[in-house]
């Protein structure tokens, strides 16, 4: 059978072959879209019509309405394939009566379908098919459904930026100053929404807009970068949510634009930091973010879309779960700034990176210092040694399998931070 197939097939291709809109005949009642679609996948995505190389033939499969309501459709419809030898062959083979019918069950009917060539299909809907690869439609409905279960926007009251402390308190450092991040005046309050295309939270600080085109100081968090969401309803009614990251989130420009046809357009694009307090404390604190939602409803909703993007599973923050601890003051700063021109580049650097890691924040960095000189100062020892200590310092700090409990809780010292690294050294790990 296969083989007289391929034969009509080749025979096919040497035939003048139009495009045409395949009209659908004697659908069952209780048959649905979806059911004709996977009979038609199950012929079109075998040979003859494919072969296993490349893409699978894309189709569309319309129905027409009932005009009773009583069913999904009147037992019409249309196919349209993006491929004019593929129209062909199908019509050859299930197009005529006296040739064996086109099966398709359900749970509820089951039924032969007929075929015949209708008029060309719209122009934009071959462009589409012939562009695009075949989508299950279950995965399509679930893709869908996904994106309605992600389509709110929440209000919110405020964007932070700080340190996640070893206590478990946030301690704000910084806060989106509308008016600085944004060039012409700001018209709205930030919002949170998710992007089910990209799985990314987009959190707009400032939209501002002009005749043409509106543009909108983003936070892009990536859901597979999210370590883990806290969530506090001290502050009502303005409850908060803390992220931390595995990796920072990524500062950006969305422009929503027209262009000189009047089409709209969407451009994405990396921008520095959000105005001048916080181009001296984003390398720091990029890795804790907190916002917090205009209402409770606001809240809900997140938690909602949160569960629907299977983002971590939100914990209670602790009592008074916001501090300032100022620990990125510019005198903070300036400080470790001098210290670290007056070491060794190998020694600065990985005391850098402790910093830069989220492992210490600069008041227990600078609280380090003699040891720290000590190590480097050491004869046996030297930069090398080091240099080694202190990035195994930073890889215990940031490994909680690594440390026991006891060890956490002298590490919130200088005296604790000394201990440890002298017990490092002296291990020789």
């Amino acid at each position: 059978m296969l083989a007289k197939e391929s034969m009509d097939r080749q025979k096919l291709k040497g035939t003048r072959i139009r495009m045409a809109t395949i009209f659908l005949q004697d659908i069952p009642p209780h048959i649905t879209r979806i059911d004709v679609i996977y009979a038609i996948q199950g012929v079109l995505h075998q040979p003859p019509f494919y072969d296993g190389i490349g893409r699978p033939p894309n189709f569309s499969v319309q129905l027409d309405r009932d005009l009773t309501d009583e069913f999904e459709h009147s037992g019409t419809g249309t196919l349209t394939i993006a491929d004019e030898l593929v129209v062909a062959t199908f019509i050859s083979m299930y197009g005529d009566p006296n040739r064996p019918r086109f099966n398709t069950t359900s749970d509820w009917d089951q039924g032969e379908l007929a075929f015949s060539l209708g008029p060309p299909p719209p122009v934009d809907l071959i462009q589409e098919l012939q562009n695009s690869p075949f989508v299950d439609p279950r995965e399509a409905q679930g893709r869908q459904a996904r994106r309605t279960a992600l389509n709110t926007t929440v209000a919110l009251h405020s964007v932070q930026f700080g340190w996640l402390c070893r206590d478990r308190r946030f301690s704000l450092e910084w806060q989106a100053d509308v008016q600085a991040i944004t060039n012409v005046p700001a018209n709205n309050t930030p919002s949170l929404r998710f992007n089910a295309e990209s799985n990314e939270i987009w959190i707009s600080l400032a939209d501002a807009s002009t005749d043409s085109e509106t543009l909108q100081a983003t936070v892009v968090v990536r859901f597979s970068h999210i370590e883990a969401l806290i969530i506090d309803t001290t502050e009502h009614p303005t409850p908060g949510i803390l992220f931390t990251f595995f990796y920072p989130p990524s500062l950006e420009i969305h422009e929503d634009s027209n262009g000189i046809s009047r089409q709209e357009y969407f451009k994405r694009y990396r921008r520095s930091p959000f105005g001048p307090t916080h181009s001296r404390i984003i390398p720091y604190t990029l890795l804790a973010m907190r916002v917090t939602c205009a209402s409770q409803t606001e809240m809900n909703e997140f938690r909602r879309m949160a569960r629907a993007a299977s983002l971590p599973r939100p914990t209670d923050a602790v009592s008074s779960p916001v501090v300032r601890r100022n620990l990125f003051s510019a005198t903070t700063l300036d400080r470790i700034d001098a210290w670290l021109k007056d070491l060794p580049w190998s020694v600065a650097f990985q005391v850098l990176s402790i910093l830069n890691v989220a492992a210490l924040d600069p008041i227990e960095l600078w609280n380090l210092r003699p040891q720290i000189e000590d190590l480097v100062s050491d004869t046996e020892s030297g930069e090398a040694k080091a240099g080694w200590v202190l990035r195994k310092f930073a890889t215990k700090l940031k490994d909680p399998r690594a440390v026991s409990q006891d060890e956490k809780k002298i590490t919130c010292t200088s005296a604790g931070i000394g201990k440890w690294t002298e017990r490092l050294l002296l291990k020789n790990e």
